[in-house]
């Protein structure tokens, strides 16, 4: 869909600062009409306006399949938010694929992120240890050079 003005030929200027809109006609060739761009833009705002998603699926367009997706790019398989609720009224979030029909859970998702980021501050931990080491030594190493 487009959304571009320049897709019909006119540019604006201003949009950014929050001033008033200058439009400039012609100077880029259109590669649609005016009423074409005018028509997606109404399709546009009819599908957001009938689309409501009733949960925030906090990964939504994150996770990539990981038995889908090969070493090429065209062949990313990027897994879609669902939901359940069970006999109670609970609800479980989680995403699947739906090339392959694998699916994992949001409250997984989550506990793998923390388990990772709790590795990675530690590595940066054991990291900045040895590289405060290694600096007091090249600065001990510079003041016997000045000396």
């Amino acid at each position: 869909m487009h959304k571009n003005y320049l897709d019909y030929g006119t540019y604006e200027h201003g949009k950014r600062e929050g001033k008033e809109i200058d439009e400039f006609r012609g100077i880029v060739p259109a590669i649609i009409t005016e009423t074409m761009f005018e028509q997606c833009q109404k399709s546009i705002q009819e599908n957001m306006n009938n689309y409501h998603r009733v949960h925030d699926y906090e990964y939504m367009k994150k996770l990539i399949c990981p038995c889908c997706t090969g070493d090429d790019i065209s062949s990313i398989r990027r897994m879609a938010g669902h939901s359940s609720k069970n006999r109670h009224g609970k609800v479980y979030l989680y995403y699947n694929c739906p090339e392959c029909g694998g699916y994992i859970n949001e409250k997984d998702i989550e506990k793998l992120l923390i388990h990772h980021l709790d590795d990675l501050y530690q590595f940066h931990q054991v990291i900045s240890k040895h590289t405060d080491s290694f600096q007091l030594e090249v600065n001990e190493i510079n003041s016997l050079d000045m000396q």
